[in-house]
């Protein structure tokens, strides 16, 4: 357990993005209390420096939104995945061997299951994973830092894993001239951006905003687009059976609902600009979110709103 030391602020600040320094100054001894728990927070068994891994810490924090302050600091602090951080920090800085092998005990075996399913025999999966270990744990130039570095602590370390040895995968057979059949999760999980706390800050900062931007988008839809997502998104029809439904072919459906959640985004959107005084970046970044998170939403919503007449 490391003992209350005023310095560990002054280990931290100086590696900090600029956005974030003025919110770490005046949040003084709640800083200072924060940073104590997150080494607390550390595997005994990794003992990391200080000094080191608070800057790999602070190097690994997002830069703030304009209308984030000093208690969004302190939240992204206290949601840190400290332990895969840390173990991922003693892996790429510490160039522990030891570090390296535990990591690979503990999160490994979602890099085999995935391996398995794109190229199955077990020889190549050795192959590619032997390449993987290089990516993550050998730096590609001298002065670089391995892979593994970049790796936040903001989501889940077996996922972030899992990911690198899909792409791994991918690149290895397309340089072979092979293609690559992939599954639905998947595809899901490489379009998926990196775990982040920003949904989170979002939600708490303009939840109201959005709440009724969104629920206007959805009152102004038409009787029948409203019904297409309820049957949708609630009562979990396929695209097939909303064909037969409507006497239309699948494709059609497919049109109706793509346009259909591309007139809430932009009827959001809209509201949304009319409502929010915050700058052109953090309100694009508002909108990757909540375009991230549609669908969840739209069936969220539709359960507040009382159903239409089943009216094609």
């Amino acid at each position: 357990m490391v003992e209350s030391d005023p310095s560990l602020v002054r280990l931290f600040l100086p590696h900090l993005a600029p956005g974030w320094r003025e919110h770490a100054g005046r949040a003084g001894a709640a800083l200072e209390e924060s940073l104590q728990r997150l080494m607390e927070r550390t595997p005994a068994e990794l003992n990391p420096d200080p000094a080191e891994f608070l800057a790999h810490v602070a190097g690994r924090l997002p830069e703030p939104n304009p209308g984030w302050d000093d208690g969004d600091l302190l939240r992204l602090l206290a949601r840190l995945r400290v332990e895969d951080l840390a173990l991922a920090w003693a892996c790429a800085r510490a160039r522990s061997a030891d570090a390296v092998a535990e990591l690979e005990r503990q999160h490994f075996h979602v890099v085999d299951a995935a391996l398995a399913q794109i190229v199955g025999a077990a020889p190549r999966a050795e192959e590619i994973k032997q390449l993987l270990r290089q990516r993550l744990f050998v730096p590609a130039a001298e002065g670089d830092e391995p892979r593994i570095a970049q790796y936040s602590g903001r989501g889940d370390l077996r996922s972030w894993l899992r990911v690198a040895a899909i792409r791994c995968a991918i690149n290895h057979l397309q340089k072979q001239g092979r293609e690559v059949a992939l599954g639905d999760e998947m595809l899901a999980q490489l379009a998926a951006p990196d775990p982040d706390q920003e949904l989170d800050l979002f939600k708490r900062r303009y939840r109201a905003e959005f709440k009724q931007a969104f629920e206007g988008a959805l009152r102004a839809l038409s009787s029948r687009d409203r019904n297409l997502l309820r049957y949708h998104y609630l009562e979990r029809l396929s695209i097939d059976q909303l064909g037969a439904i409507y006497g239309v072919h699948r494709t059609t459906v497919a049109r109706w609902l793509a346009r259909t959640r591309e007139t809430l985004l932009s009827q959001t959107r809209r509201s949304l600009m009319a409502q929010l005084r915050i700058g052109r970046p953090e309100f694009e970044s508002i909108m990757r979110l909540i375009e991230s998170q549609l669908d969840a939403s739209i069936a969220r919503f539709l359960e507040t709103i009382p159903p239409d007449p089943k009216t094609r």
